[in-house]
């Protein structure tokens, strides 16, 4: 018996199988954590120069392989191949500008690679973002046409698909929807031709369209679990009956198989012959399916088609009506609103439930009972409370008797004076009266206890003059007081349409005007007001209004509470830098790191060869882009009791220099006096609000004028500021406390848990230097998440550690001087130097010297 030669196809194939091993092996360390130590090291290593698109060449590989082991032949076996690298650097580019962003930055399938990190970076300089993604579009559309989907013979036929998208056959498509209606219709007018004409939905339909009482029958004889049956879509009109008519043109509607096995349109065959009858009289409103129904066929086409769908008019006679309805414009807006209506809208039709229980959002409901969804931003209005249209309760005879007995109380002090204009605002009624020739204005404003006694009112305000008149102007208390809900303020039109990044909702002025200012502008506010007078509602309605405009990686807040029951229902806040501070401890070591993060975005901005936060975030990515900080402090006169020295030095650094970095500060007391208020604070801070005060000498103090002293509380106010430098009267907006909870717990549904920075660690980093950082126990953590993540940014190190500002700017500081990392140029990002073995064995020589 001869003995067998070796065989070199078993061979080859053992081979095979062996490479389809090691390829599911590489595969599976991609995916799972079980491939050992080998597989993470491979995984790692692949993922850092292929990127996660290094799957789409393993699973084509793959494939290869298990073709040839079943002996199934792969046709145009490059051209595959080639599509497959198309695709690869299509994933990979795209890849790449998602990380630029910072998404998936944890993610290691979703690593852009060498590849995807180099196009990224190249690209954009060159022919920007949009061109870059057209760029990845056309890799993917090459991809296809290598792979054989994309061929002459398919474009020819989508091009014959395309083309069978006509006015005549959208008009079938329609009469298939409405025969009956399309019948009466054609029986009723005669054909219009050159023109279109309109007619009234109800005009539409005549008599003979409505359904008979046998379809009636058949359609109450349906249970409530069945739907009735349809055929093609009848009864479906407005945005999703023309959607569906659009379809069903392009992807054969009338699609038909012959005996043998050819696929044909039965449309096709009459088109030559509709396009010469129709070519006159097409009526390009056709294409609008929510037009109104008018008089476009002849009397043949009609017949025509009542001859083609006289088998479906029983079915569809219910139905014909429902499209003949459904064609009005008012029903057919309201049905394409409810297709892409957004969750926020003006005025929205919505009550909120008023007792019970408030714990989150969860009680909220819509009239129709449906809850409010949570993840939508801006938050929905309804939160604050349901819409109420305001009614003034305006009694005009008793505002001209009590202007008369103003005018008779001047006069009985020897003041003449006539009565010009009655204002009649939610808090006080304004009577602009003019002097006589030779009266002098000071001799009215020193009368005003005296007149408040003549008039039988608790005080008086008198305003002289008023800014561009001559007349001098009386506030008496309004007897019909109303208060000014916030969602009154925020639905507003100057609210909704403002260009303002951080808008204040100051209130409603004496003749009804909404009055907003932006705190970016002013840009820190002085708030000075006694117990219950509603500066702590006031400082509530910033934070809920700004947190309404921004999100948390817009804008952050640092909160310091001493009286630590105001605050504390921010704990949850997402834009909440750190929780609420109680301690004067904490108060100096906050203001001392947001002087320090104030100079290092100095530094940042200096190197971006910008001048303000706005320049550089429309400059870098978003990802890069630095958030507003306001620093709210509910009762300044506490901090300044224990540690003057150290507030005031902080408060002077920031007042005068942290308005181009986005630092702004909202400085809040019940003592306006001199030593907690001082000079240098003042001088720094123009605007300021007065609630009701005690006495004109700390209305003096806080806006250097009288008549503070003479408001009513509840949040009545005044408002200066260098726009305004005259006191202005206004009525701050009101939110109770279980609403406040209630948005405080939506926005944390929707962004998640706050991001706490430790500003008392960082507050001990001040003054350290690279050096010192070497020592840092994370150090060696962000090196690794910068290293495989391919970007170096503070915000990001930040975002994944979960550590300060400063901390993580000092480590990629740190980085820097290793030489892991290269320096920042300006807002591009910066460019590693080192791979991971590398950047860790210099760590180890650096600590080891």
């Amino acid at each position: 018996m001869a003995k067998r030669g070796f065989e070199f196809g078993a061979l080859f194939r053992l081979c095979q199988i062996f490479l389809a091993a090691i390829l599911l092996y590489v595969t599976a360390s991609l995916f799972t954590k079980g491939a050992g130590v080998l597989g993470k090291d491979m995984a790692s290593c692949l993922l850092r120069l292929a990127g996660g698109g290094l799957v789409l060449l393993l699973l084509h590989f793959f494939y290869g392989l298990f073709c040839s082991l079943l002996y199934r032949q792969v046709h145009s076996v490059f051209s595959q191949w080639m599509g497959t690298f198309c695709l690869y650097g299509a994933v990979t580019l795209f890849l790449g500008m998602l990380r630029r962003i910072g998404a998936g930055e944890n993610i290691g399938l979703l690593s852009p690679g060498i590849l995807g990190n180099v196009s990224s970076q190249v690209l954009p300089r060159f022919i920007g973002v949009i061109g870059t993604m057209l760029t990845g579009l056309c890799l993917v559309g090459l991809a296809a046409f290598n792979y054989g989907h994309l061929n002459a013979a398919r474009v020819a036929w989508l091009r014959e698909r395309l083309s069978f998208v006509h006015m005549p056959r959208w008009r079938r498509e329609k009469a298939s929807q409405a025969p009956a209606s399309a019948q009466a219709e054609g029986e009723a007018a005669p054909a219009v031709q050159g023109e279109a004409e309109t007619a009234r939905p109800e005009e539409s339909i005549p008599e003979e369209a409505l359904p008979s009482e046998e379809a009636e029958a058949a359609e109450a004889a349906v249970s409530e679990t069945e739907s009735p049956p349809q055929s093609g879509g009848a009864g479906k009109t407005g945005f999703w009956g023309s959607l569906g008519a659009a379809v069903k043109a392009l992807f054969g509607h009338g699609r038909k198989e012959r005996e043998n096995g050819e696929i044909i349109d039965e449309y096709a065959e009459q088109y030559a012959d509709e396009q010469g009858e129709n070519a006159e009289s097409e009526d390009y409103g056709d294409y609008f399916a929510n037009a109104p129904q008018s008089d476009r066929y002849g009397h043949e086409a009609a017949e025509a088609r009542e001859d083609e769908l006289s088998d479906t008019n029983g079915e569809r006679a219910s139905a014909a009506v429902t499209s003949g309805e459904s064609g009005s414009a008012g029903e057919a807006e309201s049905a394409f609103a409810a297709a892409g209506s957004v969750p926020i809208s003006k005025k929205p039709s919505v009550e909120v439930e008023p007792s019970g229980d408030l714990v989150g959002t969860e009680n909220v409901q819509f009239c129709a009972g449906r809850p409010i969804p949570v993840g939508s931003f801006p938050p929905p209005l309804d939160l604050l409370g349901p819409h109420r249209d305001i009614k003034e309760v305006i009694d005009d005879q008793q505002a001209q008797e009590n202007g008369q007995k103003v005018i008779l109380s001047l006069a009985d002090f020897g003041v003449s004076a006539e009565l010009k204009r009655t204002i009649i605002g939610p808090t006080v009624v304004q009577y602009q009266i003019q002097l006589a020739p030779g009266i002098k204005v000071s001799k009215v404003m020193a009368l005003g206890n005296d007149i408040a006694v003549a008039l039988g009112v608790s005080s008086i305000r008198v305003e002289a003059p008023i800014i561009g008149t001559s007349y001098v102007g009386i506030e008496l208390p309004n007897v019909n007081r109303r208060s000014v809900p916030l969602r009154q303020i925020l639905e507003s039109e100057v609210f909704q349409k403002t260009k303002l990044k951080l808008p204040l909702p100051l209130g409603q002025t004496v003749d009804g005007r909404i009055l907003i200012s932006g705190l970016e502008d002013l840009p820190h506010l002085l708030i000075a007001g006694t117990t219950g007078s509603g500066k702590s509602i006031f400082v509530n309605n910033c934070i809920v209004s700004l947190c309404y405009h921004n999100t948390p990686a817009e804008l952050r807040f640092i909160m310091v509470d001493p009286k630590r029951v105001e605050m504390g229902i921010y704990e949850s806040l997402p834009h909440i830098l750190a929780k609420p501070i109680v301690s004067a401890t904490g108060a100096v070591h906050a203001l001392a790191w947001a002087v320090r993060e104030m100079e290092r975005r100095y530094d940042v901005c200096y190197q971006a060869k910008v001048k303000d936060i706005f320049s550089y975030n429309s400059k870098v990515l978003p990802k890069d882009r630095l958030p507003h900080i306001v620093i709210i402090v509910d009762e300044l006169a506490d901090l300044m009791m224990t540690a003057q020295k150290e507030v005031e030095d902080c408060i002077m650094s920031l007042a005068q220099k942290a308005r181009a970095s986005g630092i702004h500060l909202m400085l809040a007391t019940q003592r306006p006096s001199v030593n907690v208020l001082t000079g240098t604070i003042k001088a720094n801070i123009p605007a300021r609000v007065s609630f009701v005060l005690p006495s004109a000498i700390d209305s003096k103090t806080i806006l250097d004028k009288s008549g503070a002293q003479n408001l009513l509380g509840k949040g009545d106010m005044l408002f200066v500021s260098t726009k305004t430098p005259h006191p202005l009267r206004i009525q701050s907006p009101f939110l109770d406390e279980q609403t406040n909870i209630r948005v405080v717990e939506y926005l944390r549904n929707t962004f998640g848990d706050p991001e706490y920075v430790d500003l008392e660690e960082a507050s001990d980093e001040k003054g350290g230097t690279s050096s010192d950082f070497l020592e840092d126990s994370r150090l060696e953590e962000a090196i690794k998440i910068v290293l495989s993540t391919g970007v170096a940014s503070s915000s990001g190190l930040q975002r994944q550690m979960r550590v300060g500002f400063t901390r993580a700017a000092r480590m990629v500081d740190t980085m820097e001087s290793m030489g892991i990392v290269g320096p920042q140029h300006g807002g591009k990002p910066r460019e590693i130097l080192v791979d991971e073995a590398e950047a860790l064995e210099i760590l180890e020589q650096l600590r080891g010297e």
